[in-house]
C-alpha cells in the first residue's frame, strides 16, 4: 500500500485536507495432503485449493471545511474508490 496525503490551511477560514493511496494485493493458496507414514506432500485438487487471488485499489478523499462563523463551520467531501479484483486462477489439478 501506497499513500499520500496534505493537510492545507487555505486562509484562517478555510482548510483543506486530502489523501491517496494505492494498494497492490496478491495472495497465493497452496492446500496439500501429508502423509505422515511415508513423510511425503502431495498437491489437492479441490475447487480453489491451488489458486491465486489478485487486486488493485485506487481510493481518493478530499474534505474541505470553512468557518461561516464560530456557530457555523461548513464542510464538505468527496471519497472515490475504485477496485478491479482479478478472477482467482483455479487450477482442477495440482
Amino acid at each position: 500500500m501506497h499513500q499520500v496525503q496534505d493537510d492545507w490551511q487555505i486562509s484562517p477560514l478555510f482548510h483543506l485536507n486530502s489523501a491517496a493511496s494505492y494498494t497492490d494485493y496478491s495472495r497465493r493458496t497452496r492446500s496439500t495432503r501429508h502423509d505422515f507414514t511415508n513423510n511425503t506432500d502431495e498437491l489437492t485438487t479441490g475447487i480453489g485449493e491451488q489458486d491465486t487471488a489478485v487486486f488493485t485499489t485506487l481510493f481518493f478523499r478530499s474534505q474541505g471545511h470553512y468557518i461561516i462563523n464560530k456557530n457555523y463551520p461548513f464542510s464538505r467531501a468527496l471519497n472515490i474508490t475504485a477496485t478491479r479484483p482479478q478472477a482467482p486462477e483455479s487450477k482442477d489439478r495440482p
